[in-house]
């Protein structure tokens, strides 16, 4: 069962609503009025209602389809994986624009340990294992083309 509480959050201009932080809990404005909500045990963030779910009931990037995604990944240390399969649009630079990887999962020893969303803007980066400026990733997570090599 989720619990609410007041949130730090500014609902001067939006009457309802949600601000996302994460898949076990998040901000919304009910009605004008800041609410920091924390999801159930077998409860996470439903994007498609706006409010606590059930696991199984979920679409990513919180729902159950990530759970089983952590057998195999072994190590002393946790890992964190970007989404790649859930895009979001983001403003970088004062465009906007279509981005995967802003939110990841955390695996240790073959357990799933939660899924987050990078904030700003930012996107994952598997290599580094942390958020940072798309503009700065490579791959297909960022924007950066690599380092510039002149001849």
């Amino acid at each position: 069962m989720a619990q609410t509480s007041v949130g730090p959050i500014d609902c001067s201009d939006k009457e309802n609503g949600f601000t996302f932080w994460g898949c076990k809990a998040f901000h919304r404005c009910n009605r004008g009025q800041p609410e920091y909500v924390e999801c159930g045990p077998d409860e996470v963030f439903d994007e498609d209602i706006g409010d606590c779910n059930r696991r199984d009931q979920v679409r990513t990037p919180c729902g159950m389809d990530l759970w089983d995604r952590c057998t195999g990944v072994t190590g002393p240390y946790s890992r964190g994986i970007a989404i790649r399969e859930y895009e979001e649009e983001v403003n970088v630079n004062n465009f906007r624009r279509r981005l995967r990887c802003t939110y990841f999962y955390i695996c240790y020893q073959g357990v799933h340990y939660g899924t987050q969303k990078c904030t700003g803007g930012n996107v994952f980066d598997d290599r580094q294992q942390f958020c940072a400026d798309p503009l700065s990733v490579q791959g297909e997570c960022g924007l950066s083309q690599g380092p510039q090599v002149r001849g």
